[in-house]
């Protein structure tokens, strides 16, 4: 799938999930374990083209989570994908697996480590490093899978909400790819019945592990992402 399918659907996926985690939690003096689970439906123009369904469950360091994407409608035509994603964390030990289809190609990622290192992974079909170049090890330290990814977007619009510094970054590595995002916490605002609504912008850069063709297929002017609650 092109970055625009893949790259920028785990981007605004993980800022789905991000809302609706993070928007109970903004007005608390400090964050609270999550028990969530729901079902989430796209569409546009009024014809759905995907479904997300999540469980989360965390407390501080410890914490499981379960993503299930798949596309529908028109779009499940044309590019057919369908994901169960896994992420299982006791004490700093992590243990990521994700199977997916993408179109007729099946996929199998699982990674291991601790504290924020990758120490294991796997990859389902191998990669070939003279078409994908491998993401270097010492780049991958402190990156986040993607699943985590949405636990720290919360900690930090948490902290961005209650402290100072009102910009922070976050990498997340898939096995594959490293990317890196940006957010900052923008000026309240009002909406046009005089509700205020917090927001914050983000945007993403690429940072390792991409294909000549995924680097060709990233928009150069993709457009800031804005997020309101």
């Amino acid at each position: 799938m092109k970055d625009i399918g893949m790259g920028k659907a785990l981007y605004n996926g993980a800022a789905v999930i991000f809302l609706g985690l993070s928007s109970p939690a903004m007005a608390q003096e400090a964050l609270t374990p999550v028990n969530f689970r729901a079902q989430y439906a796209f569409s546009f123009a009024g014809m759905e083209f995907g479904r997300l369904g999540l469980h989360v469950l965390e407390n501080g360091k410890n914490y499981d989570m379960a993503a299930d994407i798949k596309t529908t409608g028109l779009l499940a035509i044309f590019v057919k994908h369908s994901s169960h994603t896994t992420i299982e964390s006791k004490k700093g030990d992590f243990t990521y697996e994700s199977n997916y289809h993408t179109r007729k190609k099946k996929r199998y990622v699982k990674m291991m480590g601790k504290n924020g290192v990758f120490t294991e992974e796997t990859l389902v079909p191998a990669d070939n490093p003279a078409k994908r170049p491998p993401v270097p090890a010492e780049m991958k330290k402190g990156a986040y899978d993607p699943l985590s990814f949405v636990l720290a977007l919360r900690r930090g619009a948490f902290a961005a909400a209650h402290g100072a510094e009102k910009t922070y970054s976050l990498k997340f590595y898939d096995g594959r790819r490293l990317t890196e995002g940006f957010f900052t916490l923008e000026p309240e605002k009002k909406t046009a019945d005089t509700r205020a609504v917090t927001a914050f912008s983000a945007y993403r850069k690429q940072l390792a592990g991409f294909t000549p063709s995924e680097l060709a297929d990233f928009d150069a002017k993709e457009p800031t992402l804005y997020m309101y609650y």
